[in-house]
C-alpha cells in the first residue's frame, strides 16, 4: 500500500505487511491488492484524499467499512485491445465491493480490465462525476441507494443488470456540459432508474436527457419525469415514451424532439400538469421520421408545433381540454406528405383538432387542406398576430373564406393564401364595395338619361356629351383596378421566404406546412 500526505508519497513497505498505523486516513491511498483493501478498512471508516486502485491490480477488492471517500475513488488501467504487442496482461475476472459506502467525491473507472461486478448498494452521493469509462467486462451494477450525482458518464458495453431506485437530484456543481453523458448501456432493458423520478438540474442549461438508439439499443420503454427538461430529444426505434413519473406533479420541457422510429409519446395519467415551449421533428426522410401516424400533443401549454419531413403522420390531434386554452400558439408544418388537414375531423367523424381560443402568432401551413379545416378557427374569428401563410396543394381551399377573418384584418400582417386551383390571393371587401359603387352610379345614369329624352333638343345634346364623360371616368376607374390586381398578382408570384427565431417559453410559435 502507499499512503501520502501532501505532495510527498511515502512507500511503507512491500503489499499486505502494513500495520493498521501505517494508514493515513487523512492523505490520499493506494491499494493494490484485496490484503491493502483489508487493511485499509480496518483503518478508517473515511479517508479525507484520493482513493486509488493501483495501476494494474489483479484481485476483487472489498471495501466493507469504508463509508466516505472525500476526494476522487479511482482506477485508470491500461487500453488492453489498442497496446502494441499486449504489454499488460488481462487479469482475471474481479469485482469491486463495499456495503457500507455512502458518499465519494468522484467515482471514476477507465478501462478497468476483468472487473466484472461493481457492487456499492449504499452509495448516495456522487459530489462530482460518476464515471464509468470503457468498462467492457463490467455484467452487474449495484447503485441500489444511489440518489445524486452533478455529472454521469456511462459506458459499459457489455452490462446485463443495473440494480438502482433511481436519481432524485442531479447537476449542482460547475459543469457546463450535458449533465447525463450516455455512450453505451449494453444489454439493458430499462433507464428509468436516471429519468423517472421529479428531479430539477440545477442548472437550466444542464437539464438535456438524449434517447438514442445508438447507446440504448435494447431499451423499448422509457419514463421521464424530471420537473425540469431544457431538451428532450428521441431517437430511438420502436420506443414508447411516458412523460411523468410516478412522483412527478408537473413538468415543465423547453423543447422536445423526435427523431428515427418514436412509435409513442404519452403523458402519465397522474401528471397534473405538463407545459411544453416547442414540439418538434425534423426529418430528412421518412425513414428518419418518427413511425407516428396519428399525433397527440396532452399538453396544458404549447409554444410552438414544428413539424417538418414527416411522412408517417396521418393525423394531429389538438385535445380539446388542452388547446383551447394555449395563449399565442404558432404551427408550421412542411413536406408531411401524407398529412390529412381536410377537416377537423377525423376519419370516424370525431372532432380531434381543437382551434386555440387565445389566437395564433404565427400560422404557416403548406400541404393538403380545404375549408372545413378551418371552421372554427373562422366561427372564433381568430387573429394571426405574426405570419399568416397558406399554400394548399391539393386545390380544394377557397382563399376568399377568409376575406371576413380578423387574421386579416391587421396591415403588418404578411397575408397570404393561394390554392393548387385558385392562385390569387383572398381580395378586400374594399373593392367589392367599389364595384358595388361603380354598378349604381351606371343604374343612375341609365335613369338620368331616359328623363333626358324627355326635355328640349338642347338640353339632351347637353346630358350626352355629360354621358360621354361619365363613360370616361368610369374607363379610368376600371383600368386602375385591373392595375391593382396585377400588382397583388405579381406580390404573390415572388412567393415568400419564412423565417423563424427562436421561441421563447411563453409566446412560442406554432407553424404548419406539408407539400
Amino acid at each position: 500500500m502507499r499512503v501520502s500526505s501532501g505532495p510527498l508519497l511515502v512507500w511503507l513497505g512491500t503489499l499486505s505487511t502494513l500495520t493498521l498505523a501505517e494508514v493515513d486516513c487523512y492523505g490520499d491511498v493506494e491499494i493494490a491488492s484485496a490484503d491493502d483493501a483489508r487493511e485499509l478498512r480496518e483503518a478508517c471508516d473515511f479517508i479525507e484524499g484520493d482513493l486509488t486502485l493501483a495501476y494494474s491490480f489483479t484481485e476483487s477488492i472489498n471495501l466493507d467499512g469504508l463509508e466516505y471517500v472525500e476526494g476522487s475513488f479511482k482506477h485508470e488501467q491500461c487500453d488492453w485491445e489498442m497496446t502494441p504487442g499486449n504489454v499488460c496482461p488481462k487479469p482475471p475476472l474481479l469485482n469491486i465491493s463495499s456495503s457500507t459506502l455512502k458518499g465519494v467525491g468522484s467515482l471514476s473507472l477507465f478501462g478497468t480490465g476483468g472487473l466484472e461486478t461493481l457492487s456499492f448498494p449504499n452509495l448516495r452521493t456522487v459530489k462530482k462525476v460518476l464515471s464509468l469509462n470503457r468498462l467492457d467486462d463490467l455484467k452487474h451494477v449495484d447503485f441500489t441507494n444511489l440518489l445524486h450525482v452533478d455529472q454521469l458518464y456511462w459506458e459499459t458495453k457489455n452490462l446485463k443488470t443495473l440494480t438502482m431506485n433511481g436519481l432524485q437530484s442531479i447537476g449542482e456543481g460547475d459543469y457546463n456540459d450535458d449533465t447525463l453523458w450516455f455512450k453505451d448501456v449494453g444489454e439493458l432493458e430499462s433507464v428509468d432508474a436516471f429519468f423517472k423520478n421529479p428531479v430539477h438540474p440545477e442548472y437550466d442549461s444542464n437539464a438535456v436527457v438524449h434517447l438514442d438508439v445508438d447507446w440504448m439499443p435494447r431499451v423499448k420503454h422509457v419514463t421521464v419525469g424530471w420537473e425540469f427538461i431544457d431538451e428532450l430529444n428521441i431517437d430511438v426505434k420502436e420506443l414508447n415514451v411516458t412523460l411523468g413519473g410516478p412522483d412527478t406533479i408537473e413538468m415543465q420541457i423547453r423543447s422536445i424532439g423526435l427523431g428515427r422510429g418514436v412509435i409513442n409519446i404519452e403523458r402519465s395519467s397522474t401528471l397534473e400538469n405538463l407545459e411544453v415551449g416547442t414540439f418538434n421533428v425534423n426529418a430528412t426522410g421518412s425513414s428518419l421520421g418518427p413511425n407516428i401516424e396519428h399525433l397527440t400533443l396532452p399538453f396544458d401549454h404549447l409554444g410552438g408545433l414544428y413539424l417538418w419531413g414527416w411522412d408517417n403522420l396521418r393525423s394531429i390531434e389538438l385535445p380539446q381540454q388542452y388547446a383551447e386554452n394555449w395563449p399565442s400558439l404558432g404551427v408550421t408544418i412542411e413536406n408531411c406528405t401524407n398529412l390529412n388537414l381536410s377537416s377537423e375531423n377525423n376519419a370516424e367523424g370525431e372532432k380531434i383538432w381543437h382551434w386555440p381560443k387565445n389566437g395564433l402568432s404565427d400560422l404557416v401551413i403548406r400541404g393538403n387542406m380545404s375549408n372545413a379545416f378551418f371552421d372554427t378557427f373562422l366561427e372564433y374569428n381568430l387573429s394571426v398576430s405574426s405570419l399568416f401563410i397558406l399554400e394548399d396543394t391539393s386545390g380544394n381551399l377557397d382563399c376568399n373564406i377568409f376575406k371576413n377573418s380578423a387574421a386579416l384584418g391587421f396591415d403588418d400582417i404578411e397575408n397570404h393564401c393561394s390554392s393548387k386551383n385558385l392562385t390569387k390571393p383572398a381580395q378586400d371587401d374594399s373593392k367589392h364595395d367599389e364595384s358595388k359603387d361603380n354598378k349604381s352610379s351606371d343604374d343612375k345614369s341609365s335613369d338620368d338619361k331616359s328623363n333626358d329624352d324627355k326635355s328640349s333638343d338642347d338640353k339632351s345634346n347637353d346630358d350626352k356629351s355629360n354621358d360621354d364623360k361619365s363613360n370616361d371616368d368610369e374607363s379610368q376607374s376600371q383600368e386602375s383596378n385591373d392595375n391593382k390586381t396585377s400588382d397583388a398578382a405579381g406580390l404573390f408570384s415572388q412567393g415568400w421566404r419564412l423565417r423563424l427565431g427562436e421561441a421563447a417559453f411563453s409566446g412560442l410559435i406554432l407553424a404548419i406546412t406539408c407539400w
